[in-house]
């Protein structure tokens, strides 16, 4: 029988139900989210954009000053066993979302990062689910986090994946309170940031804009693709600028960009709707991208799961 909602673990080799403890609880990812991490997904069975993850992992890793103690190469061997046993226990063939933490390690309790002895990691895969046809119809019920705000870069840079992800779960559980699917979150100036896991678009008359790195954002990979490549997927550029919330009004749509799910329309932010379904800009933009990533699989193919 198939099973969805397995989930696969890899901890340090060692594959297990992901339900099962492998750590230490004096890990210091455990005690004080002290980790950083990167999820990647697969179209056709080929990681997506694996270098370009790879690369903000390790950013994020030079971030929190932790030695990184892999490399690329050396971790698809255990990415292609984990899917290998997912698939094995699950029965499923379908796409795959692969999750790779790194802490800092295990020691003795305390602030002091040089008590840790050495880095730990942990591959999770699970079943990759697409929105379907009627969300992507339908899009996301988005609000504005009025309770809480992007957590400042002076303080714990945004830009950095790491494993302290209060600030976006506290933004998240604002959403939920009010029947959200998302939130919008606002750094300290008001400007419009990212939603908890996503990057932010409007299209508005003459361009499609996004906030600026500097704004207090994760540089998504997703977002990154748009901007560089963005006359392969829409006739309007695509732009870095300060979104202030007076900007919502003005456009015509709005969607999200992320790893998992690449583009996301969304159909409200508060009482502000916005057009979705097949006939929009973002639709075109998705299909666009779509087509692009057929053409980065036919020469990325060292990085399929599936040997």
């Amino acid at each position: 029988m198939k099973n969805s909602g397995y989930i696969q673990a890899n901890t340090m080799g060692k594959l297990h139900d992901a339900r099962e403890a492998s750590l230490s609880p004096l890990d210091r990812g455990f005690l004080y989210g002290d980790a950083i991490y990167e999820v990647w997904r697969t179209y056709d069975s080929v990681l997506f954009a694996m270098e370009a993850h790879w690369e903000r992992l390790i950013r994020s890793a030079l971030g929190i000053g932790m030695a990184m103690p892999l490399t690329a190469d050396s971790i698809m061997p255990e990415i292609r066993k984990t899917v290998k046993a997912w698939r094995s226990n699950t029965g499923m063939d379908s796409e795959v979302y692969v999750r790779l933490q790194i802490s800092r390690g295990a020691g003795e309790i305390g602030l002091n990062p040089t008590y840790s002895e050495s880095p730990n990691w942990v591959i999770l895969v699970k079943a990759l689910h697409d929105l379907s046809p009627e969300a992507l119809d339908r899009g996301y019920s988005v609000g504005i986090s009025r309770s809480v705000r992007r957590n400042p870069r002076w303080a714990l840079s945004p830009e950095l994946k790491t494993g302290n992800y209060l600030n976006n779960i506290m933004g998240f559980a604002d959403g939920l309170e009010r029947g959200r699917d998302e939130v919008l979150m606002l750094n300290g100036e008001g400007l419009i940031t990212e939603g908890t896991t996503r990057n932010i678009w409007l299209v508005l008359e003459d361009r499609v804009a996004g906030p600026r790195q500097e704004d207090g954002i994760l540089g998504g990979v997703t977002r990154g693709l748009l901007l560089r490549h963005a006359g392969e997927f829409s006739d309007l550029p695509f732009t870095e600028e300060p979104l202030h919330e007076a900007m919502l009004s003005k456009a015509r749509e709005v969607f999200f960009s992320s790893t998992t799910q690449d583009i996301q329309p969304v159909a409200c932010v508060d009482n502000l709707s916005f057009k979705t379904g097949p006939a929009t800009i973002t639709r075109s933009i998705k299909n666009c991208f779509r087509r692009w990533i057929s053409e980065y699989n036919r020469t990325h193919s060292h990085w399929k799961v599936d040997a």
